[in-house]
């Protein structure tokens, strides 16, 4: 088994993890459903390999739908929730003609087994997850639901000149009609730009500028890692923590005695800052 594995490149922690499992049993077991190696980390070219060796025909199901599915799933790594059907086709077609079989397959069963084996559907010409709309659609009704319940707030060229002074930084026109707009209202905005452009001090000036205005209201600063709310912290002077921290998650996890009646996750802050919030995954 070992031998076998190594001699398609496999590493031996794909070989101790698919062994663990499969122990005594897993020679025959990797020989009769090759594509099970996907999981342990061994490649889509190393399973095709061992699939061609032990005769799996090259349009077997099993095999386009293993095909199929991890160009799907390489698809949702790199960020994207569609994909063209006809792209699809190519790619999977192109990865069955560089391995060993050297062939492609047939574009109506790929599209087959998006649709029924891999939990897609059409939607405006694109392939589409099922889940993955599901969630974008959700998100997109909170954020729309969020940003109409918008209360206005008057706030005073005298509060921004304490801000100023409170952060030792001087604004510029651009950035005091920034901070001014995120703290005249209760809305959700995007503060972007590039190095150097005083995304931070914007931030720090959103911070005193908020907690002057609303001294019981909580002010959240969020990061998606450990590192990035520490390196924050570090930059505004405030507590920043981890957005999986923050919800109360866990990898794979989510309890229902953290959601509130209407299924949502309740925190209680007036103000929440997300950093760097367009590396953030669904």
């Amino acid at each position: 088994f070992t031998t076998m594995l190594q001699s398609y490149g496999v590493t031996d922690d794909s070989i101790a993890a698919f062994r663990k499992v499969h122990k005594k049993s897993s020679y025959k077991y990797i020989c009769a459903h090759p594509y099970s190696g996907l999981k342990y980390g061994i490649s889509i070219r190393a399973c095709d390999s061992i699939a061609y060796s032990n005769g799996v025909p090259s349009l077997s199901d099993e095999r386009i739908d293993a095909l199929t599915g991890y160009m799907l799933t390489k698809n949702i790594q790199d960020g994207n929730t569609r994909i063209r059907p006809g792209y699809l086709v190519g790619k999977v077609s192109s990865l069955s003609e560089f391995s060993s079989y050297k062939c492609g397959l047939p574009s109506d069963r790929i599209l087959k087994s998006a649709l029924a084996n891999h939990s897609y559907r059409i939607i405006d010409g694109y392939l589409t997850s099922v889940d993955d709309h599901d969630i974008e659609q959700y998100i997109a009704k909170r954020l729309v639901e969020l940003d109409s319940a918008n209360r206005t707030y008057n706030v005073s060229s005298a509060l921004l000149n304490k801000v100023e002074s409170s952060i030792g930084f001087h604004l510029s026109a651009e950035q005091r009609s920034i901070v001014k707009n995120v703290l005249c209202s209760s809305g959700i905005y995007v503060i972007s730009g590039g190095p150097g452009t005083g995304k931070t001090s914007m931030i720090r000036a959103v911070f005193e500028g908020y907690h002057a205005h609303h001294k019981t209201s909580g002010i959240v600063l969020c990061a998606q890692s450990g590192k990035a709310a520490v390196n924050l912290s570090e930059k505004t002077g405030h507590d920043g923590t981890t957005i999986h921290k923050l919800l109360r998650l866990r990898p794979g996890e989510l309890s229902k005695a953290q959601l509130d009646k209407h299924g949502h996750i309740a925190i209680n802050a007036g103000l929440i800052v997300i950093d760097e919030c367009s590396l953030v995954d669904i």
